[in-house]
């Protein structure tokens, strides 16, 4: 497995792990598919470790929040997300949109007119969907199973696309 994908606890040293090394891997490479570029591309064990703090936050960000289901739930105010998700998933956006600064208004101009105001909260449920795969705990990991079902695929299927 390339280094720029591995899960923490695959750099650690671990010999035990299961599917969740996957997810994780694919956690990332949607992130730089978003973000058009690699967003920890460690040139070493102990760099990639380190750029994974950097751009994921700690094991203590990881946090047992239940998995939206509609956007109902992104409305501003909402109580759904602890704080600590939410500065997990602001860290997360950051670290995109610093790599690609007009995401939001690529997104808008893909959408249709009407839908073109679900921009900012499609980039924020996938930023969820993405913070979910790439838990530090493999155990809070989702599976293959639980993204498919993810409010950022429920919802993107409704919308119109141009």
């Amino acid at each position: 497995m390339t280094r720029w994908y591995r899960t923490p606890e695959l750099l650690l040293g671990t010999r035990n792990y299961n599917e969740s090394v996957d997810t994780f891997a694919a956690g990332l490479v949607a992130l730089e598919v978003l973000a058009g570029a690699p967003l920890v591309p460690g040139d070493t064990e102990a760099r990639q470790l380190d750029l994974l703090t950097r751009v994921l936050g700690g094991p203590e960000a990881d946090d047992d929040s239940p998995n939206p289901r509609s956007l109902k739930d992104w409305e501003a105010g909402s109580a759904t997300f602890t704080e600590m998700a939410r500065r997990r998933h602001r860290r997360l956006l950051k670290a995109v949109l610093q790599q690609k600064p007009r995401l939001l208004a690529n997104l808008a101009l893909q959408l249709s007119p009407k839908d073109a105001c679900l921009a900012p909260l499609l980039v924020e449920t996938f930023i969820d969907l993405v913070a979910r795969l790439v838990a530090w705990d493999p155990k809070k990991r989702l599976t293959a199973a639980e993204a498919r079902t993810h409010v950022f695929f429920l919802e993107t299927m409704s919308v119109e696309w141009v």
